[in-house]
């Protein structure tokens, strides 16, 4: 009778799994009551077991982690008797993986510090003691490769628990006793790729780990030490390629560890070992392509460390290798470069690399290569449409890039080509809506090129891609691609008439889109990216009709913008991720160039409201992600050119508000990055700023502190770099306005003092430039 309830039991399991999976969590509990009775009824621990964990497997994907652990505290329980008694049996060592790796995701979902601490008391010594007897099992058979992997796999778990509660330094401590396992398994010969990948990702995890901690030293010993292991197996079995290619990994994280840190000379030294490394294989292995492939990418490594540090001639020096390397990988390995993903992603991010260095031969070349394979491709699969799709993205590349750079010319061929490939397949098949409407784009990109020196064929490709993409939308009105496709071709018209001074037919461009923007609304309101569209076309038309002259209607846009903005950031202020399309809106509209609206805008409020949209994004923003320096940046300007527009207004109380504010954010960015002489300079502008502020105000003891501090972070500046003109030039105006602030207070001699000094400084900079 036992057995066949046991029996019964096992054959409810895997139903009740099913049912969890599949989110039927009430079908699930219904199967585990049945196997908690016969649990009860025959004493089964093993069905008691099963019975917690899936209990706790339910909960957690039911939503529910606090009711999770509870079950799955019970089912250690339960396996912390068994596993001692019988540590060599498989199951038992499985179910300690198991039950581990479901605490530790409970843990996460939980997000509860006080709760988490409650939990960890509890798991922590089962945990614990589950590991020594693993070490006990290891010392009766040190050479056994399931003992060992399983091991493995339990301190994986452990690890993960370990960090789900915060304990990181425990984690790092306990990778040690992963690398020992590691090691005693590659001696054992067991040296599938699968335990190499897990060693790459735990040294490239606990690495980054480390250095989150500042642990350094750490990190790099525990780099090394994977170097160290990887040359071991290399040294037994020289063809373990895959260990090869890890050692030069570690070798990049050494490199891009040191890079982070400032120092590029340790940094290059990594990158080189890394480098060496490969080019040995490459030389006794030519055969082997992810040779080539690691190189390429480790060049390009390099090369990033010097595009940073702004060093354009050797990040293009070592760019330049890694194209080369893609350059042997096409000539020698055609085959392996066919099925080309991997290739053609590492030469589309080289291809960028090069562009942000101003490198448009090097960008040029890149997309070039991926041309050629995209071609080869077709050439041996002519029947393959994605093949055809390909080559034009990669000419589109060719011809945005040149274009950019104002390369018309071998742009417009690009563009042209794009052209002759859709010709040729639509004669076939004329009816392909799609590839009428690719080709149309192509037609907008060629309209571009002319429209600075031949205005009419500008319009006859402008006025050829239009009627394709409202055919298209005649017959699809709902496609949001071919919808974009039309207001693209609208704009680029409408700027081609605004450069003619026709601003009647180029507010007509944009006033077609308004109203195609605004049926959209009418259907379908709670689309807020239409809102954002509509918010900007009316931006558009403030501008256009600013230029024609007519100040009430720009003004009544303008307003009809704001409106619209004010209402989409209300709207999403919950949705972090819609914010940030909301800035790149912001940034898309114009806060890069609100000092040319100032000009064309007759009420300065106007401006002062954009700018101050602008800054609540970014507030709202850098409140989600405070250690975000892309968004401590961009506050940190709109609020300077806001104390910009208050200063030209003389409103200088808020003036004063808006330099306090930017203060308050350099302090914070000088503090995260305490060295940077850039931090310092700008943290030392604001207060110089601020000092004249509180003077204007006759604030003088806040204005003579203020100024003290500024002149205080100059001079370390100027400790640093005496002979930095930038530095000697800000210490004489930061004198003088000290200078102006004592004259004011009365203190003539002092003040006398440091205005000297500014004389002195400047008559020191205007000889040097003599």
């Amino acid at each position: 009778m036992s057995k066949q309830l046991r029996d019964s039991a096992f054959r409810l399991f895997p139903k009740i799994i099913e049912d969890i999976e599949n989110k039927r969590f009430k079908k699930a509990f219904e199967g585990l009551d049945k196997t908690e009775i016969i649990a009860k009824k025959i004493k089964n621990p093993e069905i008691s077991y099963h019975t917690f964990f899936f209990r706790g497997y339910a909960e957690s994907e039911g939503g529910d982690p606090e009711a999770a652990l509870e079950y799955y505290i019970q089912a250690l329980e339960i396996i912390g008797k068994l596993f001692p008694e019988e540590p060599e049996k498989k199951e038992y060592q499985s179910f300690i993986d198991n039950t581990a790796a479901g605490i530790g995701k409970a843990l996460i979902d939980l997000d509860d510090d006080e709760k988490a601490k409650k939990y960890i008391e509890a798991v922590r010594p089962h945990i614990e003691r589950a590991l020594q007897i693993f070490e006990k099992l290891l010392k009766s058979e040190p050479k056994s490769p399931d003992y060992l992997s399983r091991y493995l796999e339990v301190i994986d778990d452990t690890e993960f628990c370990y960090q789900a509660w915060g304990m990181i330094d425990e984690a790092i401590r306990l990778f040690d006793r992963k690398l020992d396992i590691y090691e005693k398994l590659f001696e054992t010969g067991a040296r599938e790729s699968e335990f190499l990948e897990k060693l790459d990702e735990n040294i490239e995890t606990t690495g980054l780990m480390c250095l989150n901690q500042k642990k350094i030293e750490l990190a790099e010993q525990i780099y090394k030490r994977g170097i160290r292991i990887y040359e071991d197996i290399l040294k037994n079995e020289p063809e373990s390629h895959v260990a090869a290619v890890f050692l030069s990994y570690t070798y990049d994280y050494l490199g891009s560890m040191y890079s982070d840190l400032g120092n590029l000379e340790k940094a290059e030294q990594y990158y080189k070992e890394g480098i060496e490394v490969l080019k040995n294989r490459i030389e006794a292995y030519p055969e082997k392509a992810p040779y080539l492939a690691a190189l390429a990418s480790m060049y390009k490594d390099l090369g990033m460390v010097f595009s940073y540090s702004e060093e354009t001639e050797k990040a293009r020096q070592y760019y330049t290798e890694a194209r080369k390397s893609f350059q042997q990988l096409i000539e020698r390995f055609p085959e392996e470069c066919m099925t080309g993903d991997i290739l053609v992603k590492g030469l589309n991010e080289l291809g960028s690399l090069f562009e942000k260095i101003g490198d448009i031969e090097g960008a040029e070349l890149c997309y070039k290569d991926i041309l050629q394979i995209y071609e080869e491709m077709h050439e041996t699969n002519p029947e393959e449409l994605d093949y055809l799709l390909e080559i034009s993205d990669a000419l589109y590349k060719l011809g945005d890039l040149l274009s950019d750079y104002g390369e018309t010319k071998p742009a417009e061929e690009y563009y042209k080509k794009i052209v002759e490939i859709h010709d040729d397949y639509l004669k076939e098949n004329p009816e392909d809506i799609e590839f009428r409407t690719s080709r149309a784009e192509a037609l907008i990109e060629i309209g571009k090129l002319y429209a600075d020196e031949d205005v009419e064929t500008a319009k006859e490709y402008f006025n050829e891609a239009r009627q394709v993409f409202e055919n298209a939308l005649e017959l699809e009105p709902e496609s949001n691609f071919y919808r974009i496709g039309l207001f693209e071709v609208l704009r680029a018209t409408g700027e081609l008439f605004r450069a003619q001074k026709d601003y009647e037919k180029a507010i007509e461009q944009y006033d077609q889109i308004k109203a195609f923007l605004q049926k959209l609304i009418e259907s379908e309101p709670e689309t807020l990216k239409n809102s954002m569209e509509l918010a900007s076309i009316f931006f558009r038309l403030a501008v256009l009709y600013s230029e024609k002259g007519d100040k009430d209607k720009s003004a009544e846009y303008h307003t009809l913008a704001l409106e619209n903005y004010d209402t989409i950031f209300s709207e999403t202020l919950g949705s972090p991720v819609f914010l940030q399309l909301f800035a790149y809106e912001l940034e898309y509209i114009g806060i890069n160039r609100f000092a040319s609206i100032s000009c064309e805008v007759e009420d300065p409020e106007i401006v002062y409201r954009y700018y101050n949209l602008a800054r609540s994004v970014y507030e709202k923003l850098y409140d989600e992600d405070p250690e975000c320096e892309g968004y401590q940046t961009l506050l940190a300007r709109i609020v300077q050119e806001l104390k910009n527009l208050d200063m030209s207004m003389n409103r200088f109380e808020r003036s004063r508000d808006e330099l306090e504010y930017l203060v308050s954010l350099r302090e914070k960015m000088q503090d995260s990055d305490p060295e940077n002489p850039v931090c310092q300079l700008k943290l030392g502008n604001a207060l110089n700023e601020l000092g004249i502020v509180y003077s204007l105000l006759q604030n003088l003891d806040k204005s003579k502190q203020t100024l003290e501090k500024a002149i205080s972070l100059n001079e370390k500046l100027l400790e640093s770099e005496p002979e930095s003109f930038e530095y000697q030039e800000q210490a004489a105006v930061m004198f003088a306005n000290y200078s102006n602030v004592l004259a004011e207070m009365g203190k003539t001699e002092e003040a006398e003092q440091y205005q000297a000094k500014a004389e002195e400084i400047n008559a020191k900079l205007a000889g040097n430039n003599e």
